[in-house]
């Protein structure tokens, strides 16, 4: 069984139920570690000002995962829907997104 995963530097969060339908918005652009790993703590910086960081809980479970792209989570406080954020990737992130909007 997978226990490291790869989302993307910034991410979007919705919360969703175990089947990894999406509802409400909960953070709309975070900092997340570059791995989700199962059995340790979940932690996201938003980018805003005020807020230094949320904690989701241990992570338990991932389904529904697409490496760089999505992947529904698990913690002790619930299910999450954590989503790369496009726009935040290009903006903040390495070269690598550069090189996806010049279609290298």
């Amino acid at each position: 069984m997978k226990r490291r995963y790869t989302v993307g530097r910034y991410v979007s969060v919705r919360y969703c139920d175990p089947t990894g339908a999406k509802s409400d918005l909960y953070i709309p652009e975070a900092e997340i570690a570059y791995r989700i790993v199962c059995g340790r703590p979940l932690v996201l910086y938003p980018c805003v000002p005020y807020v230094r960081k949320v904690d989701l809980g241990i992570v338990r479970e991932v389904r529904d995962y697409v490496k760089h792209r999505h992947a529904a989570v698990r913690t002790d406080e619930g299910w999450y829907c954590i989503e790369v954020n496009k726009p935040l990737e290009i903006l903040l992130g390495d070269r690598v997104g550069w090189l996806e909007v010049l279609g290298e």
